[in-house]
């Protein structure tokens, strides 16, 4: 065969070397071919060494000490005539090399046991370190996840789980202040920052309210959802709004601020909700559903007076949360506490004709109560007496809620009492605080009061209050709980 300029492959110098050589191979050719070229004569030198030395040692013909036969060694070996036997006109050469290749690795490896063994080590290391994690991979990731605030100065830090800040910005006194004064508790302290994974990745993003001045120059009160990631808001919902009170004016203007914000899956869609809760200067307060995704109001209730507390509660077992808010009446002006499903709440609260606001209807309310005045409340009455909820704690254990109602005047001097609640809203208990009982004490021992304050006062002041049922208010029999968790300390 005339090979051209073209070199032959290791396997068939290998033939030649073992005295095999293809049949079609033009011999003089390559022999001339290994003399001529360098880098083949080279590996056919090499070759041929290999074999002189292991003929040197195993003997021409015969089995090597690994057990392994070398039927290339000799053509005319029995064991070539047995393999030219089993595979037809003679051993394919892909047999020769086969059998050749591991036999010269190994006869190598055996020649240079320092060499190979440090090749071997290296490459094994190689290996292992391929298979190994990135640098970094065993060590704790970074916690970036923000879960709080704290304040220091005029500065506000976020910072993740451990207290390590993540973020720090500079905003005004009056916004700091109110950031040092929040707490835990919605039910009774106003919240101007909220911690929530609003989009589901893991990781926290963070309501900021900010009303007028606070933290900075703005003109109207409005909430941020804000991230680490990125510099300008994922959105921004105003609170101001613009209703018309024909018979009532001081209500029109859109002052409003933002008194407390809340988060949560309450209608159990599957989706987080913002729950936003403004007052207006002199009245009325909105209840505003947002979706935490985009920012769009789903839900606005609107009631006439100051909303001063917000809680949920899944109060029937239903799986959805249900709202429950309280404060002042100024249509009645009583306190009220309130029931609402997050599902459906759009509309406005109760109201008599001079607050009744256009074009905004009745929305569906769970429960409505009013809390008529004590004997202790008429007996401080210096004509700007004003009473409201301040406080709603839900035993979800115990499947009861207490609400307590704050009597005070322009002095001012106080009167708080709670009352205790099934989950249906049917009383289960009068509980007064010891500022209730010393003022009461006190006006009954100057004969200002008609009646003491005694169990049956208490029973008869349960039986008055006053449900919204359709478009009339009606009283409600006591709880056939009646007399249980007498100890405000022990109901918490």
């Amino acid at each position: 065969m005339n090979m051209g300029e073209k070199h032959p492959d290791e396997t068939t110098i290998e033939l030649y070397v073992l005295g095999s050589p293809p049949e079609d191979e033009d011999m003089a050719w390559l022999a001339a071919h290994l003399e001529q070229c360098r880098s083949c004569g080279e590996l056919h030198a090499a070759i041929r060494e290999f074999y002189r030395d292991l003929d040197v040692e195993t003997g021409s013909g015969e089995t090597p000490p690994s057990g392994l036969p070398v039927p290339t060694r000799q053509p005319d070996s029995p064991a070539r005539r047995v393999l030219r036997g089993m595979s037809g006109d003679g051993l394919p050469a892909g047999r020769m090399v086969e059998t050749a290749f591991p036999i010269r690795m190994a006869r190598w490896i055996v020649k240079h046991p320092v060499i190979s063994t440090t090749t071997g080590l290296g490459a094994f290391g190689l290996m292992i370190l391929s298979l190994l994690p990135a640098p970094g991979l065993f060590t704790a990731p970074a916690d970036t996840n923000p879960v709080n605030y704290r304040v220091e100065g005029v500065m506000v830090s976020i910072v993740n789980r451990a207290d390590s800040v993540l973020m720090t910005e500079q905003v005004s006194k009056s916004y700091a202040a109110e950031l040092v004064n929040q707490d835990d508790t919605p039910s009774r302290t106003p919240v101007r920052m909220l911690f929530a994974d609003v989009d589901g990745n893991g990781r926290n993003e963070f309501l900021q309210v900010r009303n007028p001045g606070r933290p900075v120059d703005i003109p109207e009160a409005d909430v941020l959802l804000r991230s680490l990631e990125e510099e300008t808001p994922l959105w921004r919902y105003a609170a101001a709004k613009r209703f018309t009170f024909p018979g009532k004016t001081e209500g029109n203007a859109p002052d409003f601020g933002i008194r407390t914000i809340d988060a949560g899956d309450y209608d159990q869609d599957g989706v987080m909700e913002v729950y936003v809760l403004s007052v207006h200067t002199h009245f009325p307060s909105t209840l505003a559903k947002l979706n935490a995704a985009t920012g769009a109001e789903l839900e606005l209730f609107l009631h006439i007076g100051h909303i001063t507390v917000l809680q949920a509660a899944d109060l029937d077992g239903d799986g959805v949360s249900e709202l429950i808010i309280g404060g002042r009446n100024n249509a009645y002006r009583q306190a009220f506490v309130a029931v609402l499903d997050p599902r459906h709440m759009s509309g406005r609260g109760p109201a008599t004709d001079p607050y009744l606001p256009d074009g905004i209807l009745p929305a569906p309310i769970r429960s409505y109560v009013l809390f008529p005045r004590t004997i202790v409340g008429a007996a401080i009455d210096d004509g700007e007496l004003s009473e409201h909820v301040t406080g709603i704690d839900v035993n979800r254990a115990e499947n009861y809620l207490r609400v307590t109602v704050d009597e005070y005047n322009s002095a001012p001097v106080h009167a708080s009492y709670t009352v205790v609640f099934d989950r249906t809203m049917n009383p289960i208990n009068f509980q007064t605080g010891s500022e209730f009982d010393t003022l009461a004490d006190s006006l009954d021992s100057r004969g200002l009061l008609p009646v003491p304050v005694d169990p049956a006062y208490q029973r008869n002041f349960l039986t008055n209050l006053m449900y919204l049922r359709g478009e009339e208010w009606t009283t409600r029999p006591l709880s056939k709980r009646f007399g249980q968790y007498p100890d405000p300390t022990g109901a918490r």
